[in-house]
């Protein structure tokens, strides 16, 4: 995975549309990771799982960006907002 504006995965090439310049934070990238261990946890192969997650992890930090501010995001507030993305 590489970190720019938009997330992307490579082999093959996924670019998801979800994120945004305020998930640039501390703790953003373990929030990440335990995303996509909680997805692997319930055996969804890692091949799988590591799109899955980037793509719900966009999604929570632009439910964040909306709420708040994406200049000020926390590591929490992505957290706070997977309740929401994962009752979609």
């Amino acid at each position: 995975m590489q970190k720019p504006s938009s997330q992307y995965l490579n082999k093959p090439l996924i670019l998801t549309p979800s994120g945004n310049c305020g998930m640039a934070t501390g703790g953003a990238g373990d929030v990440l990771t335990g995303i996509m261990a909680g997805l692997i946890a319930q055996h969804l192969p890692p091949t799988k799982a590591a799109p899955v997650s980037v793509y719900l992890h966009g999604l929570a930090g632009d439910i964040a960006s909306k709420k708040l501010n994406k200049y000020s995001l926390l590591a929490s507030d992505i957290i706070d907002s997977l309740n929401e993305v994962l009752s979609i």
